[in-house]
């Protein structure tokens, strides 16, 4: 994947962020933020901090609503292989993000 691409899609993510934020309270999700003592805020800065070098993959087609996800990983304080993925979707022509992964 060209870094311009994942440049551009981080700098659309971190804008949408900036506009709404929809975590995905999946038990996974859930569990590993509980486990780690991590909260939502801390998650919005993280997903802030990525740099194209922390993405996997993507974009990938989101099977259950018409959107493209992409992945990252990323390491935190002894925590390896940490799993984002991330969805920006509009409503009324406004960009949100929704974080629909994050754990190890």
């Amino acid at each position: 994947m060209k870094q311009e691409i994942i440049s551009a899609y981080l700098k659309r993510a971190k804008k949408a962020l900036q506009n709404g934020f929809d975590f995905v309270p999946r038990q996974k999700n859930k569990e590993f933020l509980l486990n780690y003592g991590l909260n939502e805020k801390v998650l919005k800065q993280l997903i802030l901090e990525l740099t194209e070098k922390d993405y996997k993959e993507g974009p990938l087609e989101d099977k259950d609503k018409k959107g493209e996800l992409w992945v990252f990983k990323i390491s935190l304080e002894g925590i390896d292989n940490i799993y984002i993925k991330l969805k920006v979707y509009e409503v009324e022509k406004k960009e949100y993000l929704k974080c629909i992964s994050f754990h190890n």
